[in-house]
């Protein structure tokens, strides 16, 4: 199992944007974006600033969710809505194993 603490400081002190391995579909098919990531020192993982760098977000609406042990995705927003500034960013969402929430989330966007 890979140790992805030390490789996320790096990335997180020196700004490292590291390379996409997929590459996603045309965005001009689509109006809503479910962003999902896992919070990393109350931010989003540095991949994401890649993702925002490659892709065109703009006029899309962003729906964030993330997983973490313990930080609440009040968190990780202000670095979500700096990276989509040309979009309309939802409220979030920070999963917790607790399905009736997800449902009641995505019921409502």
């Amino acid at each position: 199992m890979i140790n992805y603490v030390p490789i996320t400081q790096k990335e997180f002190e020196k700004q490292i944007h590291p390379n996409l391995k997929t590459k996603l579909p045309d965005l001009k098919d689509y109006d809503t974006i479910y962003l999902g990531y896992p919070t990393w020192n109350g931010q989003v993982p540095m991949i994401f600033h890649t993702l925002f760098d490659e892709y065109d977000f703009s006029g899309k609406t962003i729906v964030p969710f993330t997983t973490s042990a313990s930080s609440p995705i009040s968190e990780s927003m202000p670095s979500v809505r700096k990276l989509a500034s040309d979009s309309k960013v939802t409220d979030g969402l920070r999963y917790s194993n607790d399905d009736v929430q997800l449902k009641e989330f995505l019921n409502n966007k």
